[in-house]
């Protein structure tokens, strides 16, 4: 995505980006325009489409960027690029349906093609301005494609030793007091392996030694209590319930309690 033409720096405006918890959404173009150099802490999958005079035997280029990968970004007059952001929580979540029990590894792309996710772009950037209107649910099941997509096609397993160690009671302890006094307002996973005082790789495989579970598998089931305890206080309604509980919104809460504890949170509470 590199342009060494003189350009405008590009920064995001609401009507250029898109962000869930999941997924962050950007388009760019027709305006030339570049990026210094920058990491995200998320997945990054860039889909640029050329500017006819500029396309020639390939008029469409995928860039693909683990997390932390360090990159440098631009396009010129008349392309138009689609970024999508994938959360690190989403990338160990979509894993865990995959059975990828080893360390995942991306595999970055630089000026590639791919023809599903060209047409993903193709299917989005037409539309974007009416993309938000869908809610987060829509914008959530794209991520949930995405990071499946990426993590079958365009990453490979690493064979790990599974840690021995198990996390201490004592970590455990600020592990729950961090998620509950964040649970509102979100947390990654490095913030999470942070409060235990380790890497955010030890720290997994200390608490699936611990739990038997990934870092997000574990904060999705006690989210899921914490739910179980909240829906007791029958002055708190199902949105407010939510809301704490940092769910993108009711549907997701409902899906999320469902798949855990087999009902839905309305019933759960009339049998209370």
């Amino acid at each position: 995505m590199e342009d060494g033409t003189a350009q405008k720096c590009w920064t995001p405006t609401r009507e250029t980006r898109i962000r869930t918890r999941r997924l962050e959404l950007m388009r760019g173009g027709p305006v030339a325009a570049h990026l210094p150099e920058h990491s995200h802490a998320e997945l990054q999958v860039s889909i640029r489409f050329l500017a006819p005079v500029v396309a020639k035997a390939d008029p469409v280029e995928i860039n693909i960027y683990a997390p932390h990968q360090s990159h440098s970004a631009g396009w010129g007059p008349g392309s138009r690029v689609v970024v999508f952001l994938l959360s690190q929580a989403l990338l160990e979540e979509t894993a865990e349906e995959l059975s990828l029990r080893g360390r995942f590894e991306v595999l970055p792309l630089s000026r590639g093609r791919d023809a599903l996710l060209e047409s993903v772009g193709e299917t989005l950037l037409p539309e974007f301005s009416t993309v938000r209107e869908r809610g987060a649910l829509y914008l959530d099941a794209v991520a949930t494609f995405l990071a499946g997509y990426v993590l079958r096609k365009h990453s490979r397993e690493r064979a790990r030793p599974i840690s021995s160690s198990r996390l201490s009671a004592a970590q455990m302890r600020r592990l729950h007091t961090f998620i509950d006094e964040r649970m509102e307002s979100g947390f990654d996973v490095l913030q999470l392996a942070g409060c235990a005082g380790l890497g955010p790789q030890e720290f997994a495989q200390r608490l699936r030694t611990t739990t038997g579970m990934a870092p997000w598998t574990y904060v999705q089931r006690y989210r899921i209590t914490a739910a179980c305890r909240l829906l007791k206080d029958r002055q708190l309604s199902l949105a407010e319930i939510t809301h704490r509980l940092g769910f993108s919104s009711q549907s997701h809460f409902t899906n999320a309690f469902r798949s855990r504890m087999r009902t839905t949170p309305g019933l759960y509470r009339k049998l209370l």
